[in-house]
Formats: structure tokens, sequence, C-alpha cells
């Protein structure tokens, strides 16, 4: 099972991806997801290029996912309500870098709205 939601606290951050020097500069703004300052960071710590920009945000966005799928099955609707709110931000997020692979913008784009 995955772990339980955390706060609902929001951030604005902006951070330098790119390891290959690209220094992408990327802005969460404040009061677009219920992610918290450490789960923010902990995505942002794994980017390191445009690529791996979606592919971070995906990730994350499945796990919430997940996460709110089991918050329904239990009956928790306001933990289940946060966990998919924050899934469907995470998959829009993960969507804004994809510019070529539009079967791959699709899915994100219809990860986003479900």
């Amino acid at each position: 099972m995955p772990p339980p939601c955390r706060g609902t606290g929001t951030t604005q951050a902006f951070a330098t991806v790119g390891g290959d020097g690209s220094g992408v500069l990327t802005r969460v703004p404040r009061g677009a997801t219920f992610l918290t300052d450490a789960e923010l960071d902990e995505v942002l710590a794994r980017i390191t290029s445009l690529a791996s920009w979606s592919d971070e945000w995906e990730a994350f966005g499945q796990r919430r996912e997940v996460e709110g799928a089991c918050a329904l099955a239990e009956g928790d609707h306001t933990r289940a309500a946060r966990a998919l709110l924050t899934a469907s931000a995470a998959y829009n997020f993960a969507q804004y870098v994809v510019f070529t692979d539009r079967a791959r913008k699709r899915v994100l784009h219809e990860a986003c709205v479900r």
C-alpha cells in the first residue's frame, strides 16, 4: 500500500535543471497543487533534463493516482481527492515539455483530466 498523503502545503519553486548544462528554469506556482515542499524537492532533485522532467512528473503522478485509488477504496474521500488532484497536477506538469511525441502528450493529457 502506498504511504499516506502528506500535508497540504503549497510552494513556489524555481529550479535549474539539466545536468547537461542546459540550465532550464522551471517554476511551479504557489497554490497550484497539493504538493508539499518536500515532495516538490524530491521530484525536482531527480530531474536532469527535459526528458527526465516528463518521466519524473509522470512517475510521481502514477504514485499519487494509486494512493488516491486506495484511499477511495477505503472510503477516505478527502484523502482520495487530495491524492487524485495532485496526480492530475503532476501529469499536467509532465506534459509541459513534451513537444514532438504527440502520442505521449495525449496519454499525459488524458491522465491529467480523467
